[in-house]
C-alpha cells in the first residue's frame, strides 16, 4: 500500500471521520453546518500532517483537534478562545500559533468560517430575516453580519 498522504495521527483522522458519519446517521440539527465543520476539521488534520517540525508531535495534534471539535458546532457559541486554551491546558499564545500551523487559519478565522457556513445555510434554506440569522449565528448585530 502506498498512501497518497502520510498521516502521523491516524487515530485523530479516523475519529474525525467517525464523528462526521455519526452526525449524518443521527440526523443532528443543523446537519449541514455540523458536516461542514467536520469536513473542515478533516481537511485541517490532513494539512497539518504535511507540515514538518515539532508541531507534528501527537499531543499537539490532539489539543488542536479537541479545540476544533469544540468550535465546530455552530449551534453553540463555545468559550472565548483564551478560555478554550486554558481548558486545553496550554497558553493562548501557543494555542494560536499551533492552531494556525496545523490548520492554516487562526482560531478566530476558523470560528468565523463555522458561523458564516451556518449563516449561508440558513439564508438559503429558511425564510428567517437577516437579523434573526445574525442572532442565531452569534454575530453581534445584523450590521456586523
Amino acid at each position: 500500500r502506498r498512501p497518497v498522504l502520510r498521516v502521523r495521527e491516524e487515530d485523530l483522522l479516523l475519529g474525525a471521520f467517525s464523528s462526521l458519519i455519526d452526525a449524518v446517521h443521527a440526523g443532528r440539527p443543523a446537519l449541514q453546518q455540523v458536516t461542514a465543520g467536520g469536513a473542515l476539521s478533516i481537511m485541517s488534520l490532513l494539512y497539518s500532517a504535511q507540515q514538518p517540525g515539532q508541531a507534528g508531535h501527537p499531543s499537539v495534534g490532539r489539543a488542536i483537534h479537541e479545540a476544533m471539535r469544540r468550535m465546530a458546532d455552530p449551534t453553540q457559541a463555545g468559550p472565548p478562545l483564551p478560555e478554550l486554551a486554558r481548558r486545553l491546558g496550554v497558553s493562548y499564545t501557543w494555542f494560536r500559533r499551533m492552531f494556525a500551523h496545523h490548520t492554516g487559519l487562526s482560531p478566530h478565522q476558523y470560528r468565523i468560517q463555522i458561523k458564516v457556513g451556518r449563516a449561508r445555510s440558513l439564508l438559503s434554506d429558511t425564510a428567517l430575516t437577516v437579523k434573526e440569522i445574525a442572532f442565531r449565528c452569534g454575530f453581534e448585530s445584523e450590521h456586523y453580519f
